[in-house]
């Protein structure tokens, strides 16, 4: 089973503009485009790295991933896969690296129903031999629906509808996305049993889980 992993930077497969039932709204440059592409691919890549990380695995920290493909110029989805993941294995000094990708990222609002839609994929693949070792998709919904019983309240309702397309609810989905994902990985026992039976100075800094921790 993997040991030690290094998520890389997820990539959207989309244009990075908001979709509203399936309508582009184009409201920024695209250098902003760019910024908010990354800000919510990294952030489904932040929940799945912090979910592995209270699993049975060693992460290696994202700031490291991330300067470490700096410093070897890769800047893009396209120079990041030319790289074989054995040498990804050994810059990053990880057993299994993951790959991510956002495969949908839209909003819907119909008046009394709002609701963000998610879906992302990863990949994990051994930096020993290049097998792919797991890999899932998932989607998920984050909704809103109210009630009306006169035109009053549909006006009103309406509006309170359209409140629920807040950033904070989105982080949500995105939250979520990332904890199904890591939830789906079949337990590493080996990596239990190993952490159980190491001397003890070697498993200094890990939890019962066997994940990384840090003191004070």
């Amino acid at each position: 089973p993997p040991r030690k992993i290094a998520v890389l930077p997820f990539v959207d497969e989309g244009t990075g503009s908001y979709l509203i039932n399936k309508i582009s709204i184009k409201t920024r440059n695209e250098e902003a485009l760019n910024r908010w592409s990354w800000t919510h691919t990294n952030r489904v890549r932040r929940a799945l790295a912090g979910e592995l990380a209270t699993r049975e695995f060693l992460i290696v920290p994202l700031l490291t991933v991330d300067a470490v493909l700096a410093s070897h110029g890769i800047t893009d989805r396209d120079k990041l896969k030319a790289v074989p993941p054995a040498e990804l294995g050994r810059w990053l000094d990880a057993d299994t690296v993951v790959y991510g990708e956002l495969l949908s990222y839209e909003a819907y609002y119909a008046f009394l129903v709002a609701a963000w839609k998610v879906k992302a994929g990863v990949k994990m693949v051994s930096t020993q031999d290049g097998h792919e070792i797991f890999s899932c998709t998932n989607l998920r919904y984050s909704s809103s629906v109210t009630v009306v019983i006169d035109p009053i309240d549909i006006g009103i309702n309406s509006v309170v509808s359209l409140f629920a397309l807040r950033d904070i609810t989105l982080a949500r989905a995105e939250y979520e996305v990332g904890r199904e994902i890591a939830l789906g990985l079949p337990r590493a026992q080996q990596n239990i049993v190993e952490f159980l039976t190491a001397p003890k100075e070697e498993t200094q800094g890990l939890d019962s889980n066997g994940s990384q921790t840090s003191t004070a």
